[in-house]
């Protein structure tokens, strides 16, 4: 069974995808737990500095990490003035706007996330996306140039900015083969066939002696007449 916790999120880098968390002194755990974007439902928003958090965690090789995330609550804003030695708030980030699916190309990916072209052109920023959300769609090996079809929201980070983060990624369907049919191609070769192939020699023997016939007849007339 995992063993839960809860505690305040130390720091969150969104472009890297991960952050520490301090847990609360009630929990047995000696030092802050490294938190990934990929343990994180994406129904639930990234946290930042200061925000509450629940959270699974186990003793790894390199120290505590967290396996699940289970809630993202409000800044706690006792802890970012004992951080940052000053009262100034800092508040949850909100959806700001949805967008997609639409088609997208893959600008960049390196380690455990990369970035996306904006398809609304090169002057808009680059769409953020977490390696943990291709793994999802089983989509892990997209590579720089490829194509996917994505769902990406709008954020307000904690410095005021503007982020935009993929959400939900599928692949590109396949473009439909603008080859014919096999059946209709046999239909058509067979067709070109038929007009090349010459006429049986039966039917062009019986051809040449109506025409014999004729000119016969017609010679025979002609003797009559004179």
């Amino acid at each position: 069974m995992p063993t839960f916790a809860h505690g305040i999120v130390k720091f969150f880098n969104e472009d890297k995808g991960f952050g520490f968390i301090v847990p609360d002194d009630s929990y047995p755990i000696n030092g802050d737990v490294f938190l990934q974007e990929r343990v994180i439902p994406t129904s639930l928003p990234l946290p930042e500095a200061g925000s509450r958090i629940e959270f699974a965690y186990k003793k790894g090789e390199k120290g505590w990490e967290a396996t699940a995330v289970t809630d993202v609550g409000d800044i706690d804003e006792d802890f970012l003035a004992k951080v940052n030695g000053s009262g100034k708030k800092n508040r949850r980030r909100d959806v700001m706007a949805e967008f997609g699916p639409v088609s997208a190309t893959v600008k960049s990916f390196r380690g455990d996330f990369g970035f996306f072209e904006n398809p609304e052109g090169p002057d808009d920023p680059d769409i953020f996306v977490h390696k943990e959300v291709l793994t999802r769609h089983d989509l892990s090996g997209l590579q720089r140039g490829d194509r996917a079809l994505i769902t990406y929201i709008k954020t307000k980070k904690s410095d005021g900015s503007d982020g935009l983060r993929v959400v939900e990624i599928e692949s590109v369907p396949s473009e439909e083969s603008t080859q014919a049919p096999k059946s209709a191609t046999k239909r058509t070769a067979a067709k070109t066939k038929a007009k090349k192939e010459p006429a049986p020699k039966s039917a062009t023997r019986k051809t040449a002696a109506k025409t014999k016939k004729a000119a016969s007849k017609a010679n025979g007339a002609a003797v009559a007449a004179g």
